[in-house]
């Protein structure tokens, strides 16, 4: 499948990285912190930022000497609790885990995802990447990524897929997969992927895809079937699943990257003290093991910015649409991708304004 170069996740991007404005800022960054501090998960728990966030925020409140909460606020496929993120005070109180689906994925496939990448957020640093794998429940028959190709271009209605909700990465993956293999698969959106992967596992939807961190545990305990990894190479974790590639769909790629941001303006010392904090966390034996176990840490490459040259390249391809409005897109999906998406959730939106006028309805 041919692919757009554009808002890469391998590349760098400006976000905004703040100096020091005046004596007040320095006296706040020398307090900093003086109350524990809100880690924003912007999904629900059980998926793989919330797997993440709780092992790091631990070891960060060791180093730090004030509590790092983790706060799930999942909702519009981690847009909202990321736009939360944007308008919080840039004093490095509330800090939110970032991903390709939030960073990348979000503001790409939803026309108005409430925050713009390059310029409501100041990086702290990446933790981990994860590929995205093809998982399948108890219910499902086929063996191998062929076997479900097979059986879905027989019966058009045999698959249904979950997701964590309308634009996230196991959403896009999805489609751009079905859409490689010539394929129909029927969407079921959750308010996370930690209860798409539940209903994966209770049979009543067929698969997920998702990265490694919420699901290796069934996949290694039987529970879930992983068919097929989305990186180019197998992962150490799973050296047995094949790539889809091998599986013949050439060039098929997707994964997710994981890291902290904070509001933009937030002070640079502030920055670097959670930098530093992050970092004494994956350096610490306890937390690599625990991350080795799920995903592939990012030991050695989590210096103050750095994340955002692992996330996105351009967040403007340099083109012009029809308005001269700069186009956006992403490296790893396919546009036809990124436009059913988009059509998805204009249905998605109408239907639940939908619902919200016939609640108000009732009321009166």
């Amino acid at each position: 499948m041919k692919r757009r170069d554009v808002i890469k996740m391998l590349g760098g991007v400006s976000f905004v990285l703040p100096s020091l404005l005046c004596c007040g800022r320095s006296a706040l960054a020398d307090d900093y912190p003086s109350r524990p501090i809100t880690l924003i998960v912007p999904q629900a728990p059980g998926g793989g930022n919330d797997t993440i966030a709780r092992i790091i925020a631990q070891k960060m409140t060791q180093s730090l000497d004030q509590q790092v909460i983790v706060e799930n606020r999942p909702g519009a496929g981690g847009t909202l609790g990321t736009r939360q993120l944007a308008k919080s005070p840039a004093d490095g109180h509330a800090i939110a885990m970032g991903s390709t689906g939030t960073l990348t994925m979000a503001p790409t496939a939803i026309e108005n995802a409430g925050y713009d990448p390059r310029k409501d957020f100041a990086p702290v640093g990446m933790i981990a990447k994860s590929a995205i794998i093809l998982v399948v429940g108890p219910a499902v028959k086929a063996q191998s990524v062929q076997d479900l190709i097979v059986q879905a271009k027989k019966d058009s209605q045999a698959f249904t897929y979950g997701s964590g909700g309308v634009g996230t990465v196991n959403h896009l993956t999805a489609v751009m997969f079905a859409d490689q293999a010539g394929i129909t698969l029927t969407h079921i959106p959750f308010k996370g992927a930690g209860p798409a992967i539940n209903d994966v596992l209770g049979g009543h939807v067929s698969m997920i895809f998702s990265s490694l961190p919420p699901t290796i545990g069934n996949i290694k305990a039987g529970t879930l079937r992983a068919l097929g990894t989305c990186a180019l190479s197998r992962t150490p974790m799973l050296p047995d699943v094949p790539t889809m590639e091998e599986a013949g769909l050439k060039g098929f790629e997707a994964e997710q990257r994981y890291g902290l941001i904070a509001p933009a303006g937030t002070p640079d010392a502030v920055l670097r003290k959670l930098n530093q904090a992050l970092r004494q966390a994956l350096n610490a034996d306890d937390v690599v093991w625990n991350l080795k176990r799920v995903c592939d840490p990012a030991v050695g490459s989590s210096q103050l910015g750095l994340f955002t040259g692992y996330l996105v390249e351009e967040y403007e391809t340099g083109e012009k649409d029809d308005k001269g409005n700069p186009k956006k897109s992403s490296r790893l999906w396919s546009d036809k991708a990124i436009e059913k998406v988009d059509d998805e959730r204009k249905v998605s939106d109408i239907f639940a304004k939908l619902a919200s006028d016939a609640d108000r309805d009732d009321a009166r």
